[in-house]
């Protein structure tokens, strides 16, 4: 299915529905991976990736491969707009996503690279709470960072 044959919706726990969202792309047919972040909704940003121009186009295109449009994630959530780039950029870090043309928005340190590797915020909680107090500790020292 394409995202942009989705019909509208009317149910408000929608994920195409979504704003402020850090969210996870996979290919049907390979083990490409993409990660992004909106603040608008996410069936508008999605609509955008069937481009070709767009890097989850581009490979489509390219290799051939289709979209798994049905499976997409919505990683996390944070309406700031510097937060959220962080923990895109962190979501991108932990997943090796292959068809990112970059690292997201920001840049983490490289002393970030083992935190993030290494440590599965799955693992400090029974449920989502400890992720998110994982990803806030981690956001909150980026901004005490110099900024490039």
């Amino acid at each position: 299915m394409s995202i942009t044959n989705l019909p509208s919706c009317a149910i408000k726990q929608c994920i195409a529905c979504k704003q402020c969202t850090v969210y996870g792309l996979q290919c049907a047919d390979c083990d490409s991976t993409y990660v992004g972040e909106s603040a608008r909704p996410l069936r508008n940003r999605l609509k955008e990736h069937e481009r070709p121009s767009s890097p989850v186009g581009e490979h489509a295109m390219r290799a051939k491969h289709r979209i798994d449009w049905d499976n997409v994630r919505v990683l996390d959530r944070e309406s700031d707009w510097y937060r959220r780039g962080v923990r895109e950029a962190i979501h991108i870090k932990r997943r090796d996503c292959n068809l990112n043309r970059d690292q997201g928005r920001h840049i983490l340190p490289l002393s970030y690279d083992n935190i993030i590797k290494s440590c599965d915020p799955r693992n400090t909680s029974g449920h989502d709470h400890g992720i998110n107090q994982w990803l806030r500790r981690l956001v909150d020292a980026s901004r005490r960072l110099p900024q490039l």
